[in-house]
């Protein structure tokens, strides 16, 4: 995939149609990808998310108004700026040997397009290397094939 727009995220599902292959779900780079494979995946008569679960990531405002909504993974951009600056101070102020160390905003995943209708979030904010929780959330893999197809 060349780029991280909607015409990229509409050629790529495209492709992987074309091919044959017919993901249970998809989960995007980002949101306008998603909102690209969303236009595919209706236009050649796929329903989502009954025929395919898709997923984007970021939160953007488009995601939320659509004929169908966009479930996505909202980041928690307070911290993602804070822990930046945060790791930026560090570096300033730390020797040059200090190691790297990872850091781990949290997320939201926000589930929009399920039935009953509406927009809902199943869970919290999320710290580092926490799971979803929800008796409503699957996994979701890029790809996945259907059994037996």
């Amino acid at each position: 995939m060349a780029g991280y727009g909607r015409a990229d995220g509409a050629q790529a599902m495209a492709d992987l149609l074309d091919r044959g292959a017919r993901p249970d779900a998809v989960f995007a780079y980002n949101d306008l990808q998603a909102i690209g494979a969303l236009r595919v995946l209706t236009t050649r008569g796929l329903r989502v998310p009954e025929d395919v679960a898709l997923v984007g990531f970021d939160d953007i405002e488009e995601g939320r108004y659509g004929t169908i909504t966009l479930t996505t993974i909202s980041p928690d951009n307070k911290a993602i700026a804070r822990q930046a600056v945060d790791c930026l101070v560090q570096r300033l102020t730390a020797s040059p040997d200090a190691p790297p160390h990872r850091v781990r905003p949290g997320f939201d995943l926000v589930v929009r397009f399920v039935h009953p209708p509406g927009p809902r979030s199943l869970t919290g904010r999320h710290g580092p290397r926490s799971a979803a929780r929800g008796d409503d959330i699957t996994l979701l893999v890029i790809e996945a094939r259907r059994k037996g197809g």
